[in-house]
């Protein structure tokens, strides 16, 4: 009997003991250098982020149990004993009947690292960081305004990197820092008046060594596009380490004109980058100058109708020749004006452009050109695209909905054969006769070309490429204006 009651003493003494024994403190970052488990008593439960190794966040929300804390990581389960060494994070699903799976769980050993404001056992430390533009000293305007609305159509972040991404994964400006240790809270300030507006972007590092940090930029966008020829700019950085001011840094970037098209360009780690893409943006179906010059056409003679593919392909031939008259008798003629220096060799692109430039200066270079057609027969509903060959650029289009038909056409003929073309100057009593000899040859010649070209544009071989319209507007290339 003693014995037994010796033993009852014993139990229930330990499962009260169990039930009220724990840290005295669960506040703190734990890590196993991968993963970073942040937590906070709050009240009677304990609150957190869980970071794991792919950078994913998870909120945390745990409670007291008699074993251990319990709760929710995300949509997970989660589950950490009190009685270990290192702190065991248990996480897991559960089974059709909302039982959690805890035989299948994945389990993190965690050590202490840092208090919830970074302050570690060894407080000092050497950092280092540095402003990182991703395409050297230039800023293309261009190039944000293209791809405003991308998310993950481009990614500077390599899969193969060796450092800590956080922020944007487009991003244009960012910094990287290196020696700040994990469990750390780093905040990056970024801005660049008069384009972009102060900016901010918060992170708790999951990774000692380097890592870089890009903000999501409040850019003025209507600024951007009234860039008219290039400019310096200050971008101000300033770098807080868990609330306090670390240091704050001034570059001066060489910001192009909103007509600077960048083509290529390499980063900061030697990626390079092929972007034709941006002569889509240049197309602008959405220009309001293009429909009083598609009614001024239909009462030109070339044609009485707008009908894109509605009728066969000779009527779209029409269409495009249409085009083509009116041009002529407005006297536009080949400017041999395409490319624009860099500041450095981190990138290269060509001046293009707008529509309503090309149209109000009466010429235009091979570019200039390709892109004023496929702005006007975009909006009727022709397929077109932009075809680019080593140090030329023309248009391709499709005779048919169905793409049994294929053409391209030079539309730096336009102004070469006809004497007043040549002289610089309008002729509004240009034969149609005359006009469409020289459409026909200009079709001759393009089509002979794109024929040519064509087994280099599959074979994805540099400096070739068809930059189809529809399919840029389908992959978020916007008009930028």
């Amino acid at each position: 009997m003693r014995l037994n009651t010796v033993h009852i003493i014993l139990v229930c003494l330990f499962t009260f003991l169990s039930f009220t024994m724990k840290p005295q403190s669960w506040d703190g970052v734990y890590s196993d250098g991968v993963s970073y488990l942040t937590m906070e008593e709050v009240d009677k439960s304990v609150v957190g982020i869980f970071i794991d190794a792919e950078h994913k966040e998870y909120k945390v929300n745990l409670q007291f149990t008699e074993k251990g804390l319990y709760g929710y990581l995300g949509s997970f389960y989660a589950y950490i004993p009190y009685d270990t060494e290192k702190l065991k994070l248990y996480i897991t699903t559960a089974d059709a009947d909302k039982n959690p799976l805890w035989d299948k769980a994945s389990i993190f050993e965690l050590d202490y690292y840092s208090d919830l404001n970074g302050a570690t056992q060894d407080e000092s430390f050497e950092y280092n960081w540095s402003p990182i533009h991703q395409f050297g000293q230039d800023f293309y305007p261009s190039f944000v305004l293209a791809t405003s609305t991308m998310t993950n159509e481009i990614n500077f972040e390599t899969d193969d990197q060796q450092y800590g991404y956080y922020g944007d994964r487009n991003g244009y400006f960012g910094v990287q820092v290196e020696g700040i240790p994990a469990g750390s809270t780093v905040t990056v300030v970024i801005e660049g008046a008069p384009f972009i507006n102060p900016s901010t972007y918060e992170v708790i590092l999951t990774q000692p060594g380097i890592n870089e940090i890009y903000p999501v930029l409040e850019y003025d966008f209507n600024a951007l596009k009234s860039i008219d020829q290039a400019q310096p700019v200050n971008v101000k950085y300033a770098l807080y380490l868990n609330g306090q001011l670390l240091d704050t840094k001034l570059e001066v970037v060489w910001t192009r004109s909103v007509n600077d098209a960048v083509t290529y360009a390499r980063d900061h780690h030697g990626n390079e980058y092929n972007f034709e893409f941006m002569f889509a943006a240049y197309v602008n179906e959405n220009e309001p100058g293009l429909d009083p010059i598609l009614g001024q056409i239909l009462g030109e003679g070339a044609v009485d109708s707008w009908t894109g593919y509605q009728g066969t392909t000779e009527d779209v031939l029409k269409q495009v020749f249409a085009l083509w008259y009116h041009f002529q008798r407005k006297g536009f003629r080949y400017s041999d004006i395409s490319t624009q220096s860099g500041t450095d060799d981190m990138s290269f692109g060509q001046t293009v452009r707008f529509v309503k430039d090309a149209i109000n200066s009466s010429q235009a270079n091979c570019i200039d050109g390709t892109v004023l057609f496929a702005s006007f027969l975009y909006k009727i509903g022709i397929n077109v695209s932009i075809v680019m060959v080593p140090g030329h650029a023309y248009l391709a289009f499709l005779g048919d909905e169905g793409g049994n038909a294929k053409y391209a056409l030079e539309t730096t003929m336009m102004g070469s054969l006809s004497q007043a073309q040549s002289q610089g100057r309008a002729s509004a009593n240009l034969d149609i006769t005359s006009s469409s000899n020289s459409f026909q040859a200009a079709l001759g010649e393009g089509t002979k070309n794109y024929m040519e070209a064509y087994p280099h544009i599959q074979q994805n071989e540099p400096r070739y490429m068809e930059i189809n319209i529809g399919e840029a507007r389908s992959n978020k290339v916007r008009p930028i204006k």
